[in-house]
């Protein structure tokens, strides 16, 4: 009897070690960083570092995200490859620089894809899109995970005209990201493609490297090429989707409730960095034409018609019916 009854007790200290341990673990403190890009106070920064207080709330503290902006960690490609390899837990960008691993899914920036934010969304959400994220993550180990982020619609900056039709882009060297699709959008144009991170382009417009560039306003803004360039062309050319990357192993070694408080974190902060940059995009102009900036409205079907052929070049690469797969209602 007295045996029966010391297995008992044993038995019942050895389900409260195990449980005792399994509460301390769930206490644990996790700390992850997220490196990305964006200038310091850019609405992808802003949003970011909210998303991150967020989580730190959700999780009473348990959950840290130290965030390093502004390439800090390094550019734009090496930060994903960074999440690639699983040495950066998190990282934001477009779906130009994440062809580097899986060509397809840049076609969410190809020239005038979707026609507003709304429409992208869907797109984003579509079934062929969750087939292209799949892709992306058997190959890569790059998982993306939330709602993406509003990056802006796209503009071109030179220095010396302005740019009301594609013919005057011929011969001017554009800086672009380390993105085939650019290369290949800037080249349809006429103009000389010139690759590059972004800590870069401000001293490279500087010192006449290269005649121009683009970007949402927002960017514009946030890397102060107002300084250097005299004329912003409202082409609207792009509509980038951001997406919020972690690494598959890092994101399975999570539990579903921390997944679930990252998740929401970064869904709070991509709306603050939506509500920012669309703010930009209504009131950033004025500032630049307080800065001398010259800006025109070109003649957008000119531009529509000559990026045709980044379809044409490309459709094979992404797959014959995947930009109408997409676009299904």
């Amino acid at each position: 009897m007295f045996l029966k009854i010391n297995k008992i007790l044993t038995s019942i200290l050895l389900s409260l070690s195990i449980l005792t341990f399994s509460c301390l673990s769930q206490e644990k403190k996790i700390t992850l960083k997220f490196g990305h890009f964006a200038p310091i106070n850019h609405p992808i920064d802003v949003g970011i570092k909210k998303a991150a207080e967020e989580i730190k709330k959700l999780s009473n503290g348990r959950i840290i995200i130290n965030v390093f902006p502004a390439s800090q960690l390094g550019n734009n490609k090496e930060l994903v490859q960074q999440v690639s390899d699983g040495s950066l837990e998190f990282v934001t960008d477009g779906a130009g620089m994440l062809a580097n691993w899986h060509k397809p899914i840049e076609v969410f920036e190809a020239p005038f894809f979707a026609k507003d934010w709304n429409t992208m969304k869907k797109f984003t959400s579509s079934v062929a899109a969750k087939k292209l994220y799949s892709d992306l993550e058997a190959k890569s180990n790059l998982k993306i995970i939330g709602e993406p982020w509003y990056y802006g619609v796209r503009h071109f900056t030179t220095k010396n005209k302005s740019i009301i039709n594609p013919d005057d882009l011929k011969g001017l060297k554009i800086r672009v990201p380390q993105s085939p699709l650019f290369i290949d959008m800037i080249s349809s144009l006429g103009a000389i493609p010139t690759p590059m991170p972004f800590p870069e382009v401000y001293v490279a417009l500087q010192t006449n490297l290269v005649d121009g560039q683009e970007n949402p306003v927002g960017t514009i803004n946030a890397g102060k090429f107002q300084e250097v360039q005299k004329h912003l062309s409202l082409t609207g050319h792009i509509m980038s989707p951001f997406w919020m990357i972690t690494n598959t192993k890092v994101w399975n070694s999570l539990t579903k409730i921390d997944q679930e408080i990252i998740l929401k974190g970064f869904n709070s902060g991509g709306i603050i960095n939506n509500e920012l940059t669309f703010k930009g995009e209504k009131e950033l102009l004025d500032k630049f034409k307080t800065a001398g900036m010259t800006i025109s409205t070109p003649n957008i079907d000119l531009f529509q018609d000559k990026m045709k052929k980044v379809y044409q070049n490309n459709e094979e690469k992404w797959g014959k019916n995947l930009v109408s797969e997409i676009r299904k209602k």
